[in-house]
């Protein structure tokens, strides 16, 4: 088994040399760490982040059914919440030494790319077979306890986040040239991109039946074998923020982008699904098409179009809304991944079979009501006027709009840095792209005036065809 941490924990030894980075790694216990499971090697390396982004996919069906003589039901379901990463390294080397390692890391994360399982294999577990299990301070981790370590492979199991690595790329930086050894060329600077499918249930099979996240219930419980703390390792909020002046104005504009689960039934309405961002809005979008339906030609009479619908004929609207958070306090930037970790759980509905926090997880026929939500940004997304306050999860209802959540994304701003407080990072800023999808847009404003249309009257007399002498 290779263990490359162990090196980097033994710089001197290897006459790597110190530019700082080393010490600075060491000391945060911030390094980037990928196991894999079939083989148990591991490769480390120095956290040098170009780009870091983090998706939450859903496929949302169409499960409307047709009742004869009745109005149509319309449901959708979900394949459940899937979550990966997109991931930018850059591996730089101050010595010979340690372009030498860098090197030999790329080597060993080539060897375990190609270490891979047959699928019918029945000597390792199915859920863990060819997985990778990565951890960078509590930014990628499961159970990260700030002052600690990762020495061994076991470690990695419970602190660490299953992946299948779907992509693995690497480059290396011609302007910033090689060093020359005995022959060798050792380029400086190495790039590495990785995309990473997040396996929850390879975690609980490596972990007592513990999953990552499971889905928030309807009274707004979490269940028992849920960790709490993934992605972020964020396990409560804080209380005072502070102010940069941009919470005021988002107060006196009564400007927030108000978020909130949809919940079910008449079990409660918890305020812990309510949340609130600053509106730095970058984008909003929205766009109108027909699903079921549409403008076709007519084969029998040239260069017309009819409109033809079927009974699953619907409008589908579409909404695009990106805005950035940016926080300006440690307060404020815990409490804002806190609510990517809220999110998360709001927006998976493939819920176990027993929906009691209390029971064991049962997967075998899961509700899989598709993510709906409550949207209110001012009046852009209101139903009526928009009250001067919104203080309960009763007041968003009454006047926000829901949507179908068909997807969300999560840009980390790298170049802004991080906040560091008791031995974790924060992100200062993040974007967030949200998919939406509006297909119960109700009844027409014109139903109540609908007339049946009057058959046109065609005209008979067709002018006569004139056969013209003109030539191109």
């Amino acid at each position: 088994m290779t263990w490359f941490s162990k090196i980097i924990g033994k710089d001197t030894g290897n006459k790597q040399g110190s530019d700082g980075t080393t010490e600075y790694t060491k000391s945060r216990n911030v390094r980037f760490i990928i196991g894999q499971y079939n083989t148990g090697a591991v490769v480390s390396f120095k956290p040098f982040l170009s780009s870091f982004n983090m998706k939450f996919e859903s496929t949302n069906l169409d499960k409307t059914k047709e009742y004869q003589g009745l109005d149509k039901k319309k449901v959708y379901k979900t394949e459940s919440v899937y979550v990966s990463y997109d991931i930018t390294l850059e591996l730089l080397a101050h010595s010979v030494n340690e372009a030498n390692m860098n090197t030999r890391r790329i080597n060993e994360m080539g060897k375990m790319f190609y270490s891979v399982f047959d699928s019918k294999a029945v000597d390792t577990t199915k859920d863990l077979r060819n997985s990778y299990f990565v951890s960078f301070a509590n930014i990628i981790g499961s159970q990260h306890t700030p002052g600690t370590s990762i020495n061994d492979f076991n470690e990695l199991l419970k602190q660490g986040v299953p992946c299948f690595i779907d992509k693995f790329d690497f480059s290396i930086d011609k302007d910033m040239g090689y060093f020359e050894y005995a022959s060798t060329l050792l380029p400086k600077k190495y790039t590495i991109t990785l995309n990473l499918k997040v396996s929850n249930g390879s975690y609980a099979s490596a972990n007592n039946g513990n999953y990552l996240w499971l889905p928030m219930l309807d009274n707004g419980v979490l269940y028992k074998q849920d960790i709490r703390r993934f992605p972020f390792g964020i396990t409560s909020r804080f209380k005072e923020e502070g102010s940069d002046g941009s919470r005021k104005y988002a107060e006196n504009k009564n400007a927030f982008v108000w978020i909130a689960k949809k919940y079910k039934g008449e079990r409660g309405k918890p305020s812990s699904s309510l949340l609130k961002f600053k509106p730095f809005i970058n984008d909003i979008k929205w766009s109108h098409s027909y699903s079921n339906g549409g403008i076709s030609q007519m084969d029998d009479r040239g260069g017309t179009y009819q409109m033809h619908n079927d009974a699953k004929f619907q409008v589908e609207q579409k909404v695009n809304l990106s805005f950035s958070v940016i926080s300006h306090s440690i307060n404020e930037a815990n409490n804002n991944m806190k609510k990517v970790q809220i999110l998360l759980r709001i927006l998976d509905t493939y819920y176990p079979q027993k929906d009691t926090p209390e029971s064991s997880i049962v997967w075998s026929s899961p509700t899989t009501s598709a993510p709906e939500i409550y949207l209110l940004l001012n009046d852009l997304t209101a139903i009526g006027d928009v009250p001067n306050n919104i203080s309960s999860y009763d007041d968003l209802v009454n006047n926000a709009k829901e949507y179908l959540v068909e997807g969300i994304s999560f840009d980390f701003d790298t170049s802004m840095g991080f906040f560091e407080y008791g031995g974790k990072l924060f992100f200062k800023k993040f974007d967030i792209s949200i998919d939406l999808s509006n297909m119960n847009l109700g009844t027409p404003w014109y139903d109540g005036h609908k007339k049946t249309p009057e058959k046109p009257k065609i005209n008979d007399n067709v002018p006569e065809l004139v056969i013209s002498t003109w030539r191109f």
